[in-house]
């Protein structure tokens, strides 16, 4: 119930849900749901891969293809990180 009521405002759906503000931000504490924290998706083989196709693929494609952001891949190829 508490879940459904977290679109309103807080105040106004802790009165709606019949507990204090005080109770109602703990439970939603307690059931918020924690993204994982992001893990390097790029080790030293897969940056070699990556330059080996800059130039032969578009770097839209090569992000696709590993499942990064365009941006990562214009850093490996600047340089700006993975400077092996």
């Amino acid at each position: 119930m508490y879940l459904a009521l977290a679109v309103l405002n807080r105040t106004v759906a802790a009165k709606l849900a019949g507990v204090s503000r005080d109770t109602f931000f703990r439970a939603m504490r307690l059931h918020r749901v924690h993204a994982p924290k992001p893990q390097a998706k790029l080790d030293p083989r897969k940056v070699e891969e990556v330059r080996a196709l800059l130039g032969k693929r578009p770097r839209r494609e090569i992000a696709l293809m590993f499942g990064v952001h365009e941006r990562t891949i214009d850093q490996v190829a600047n340089f700006e990180t993975w400077y092996n």
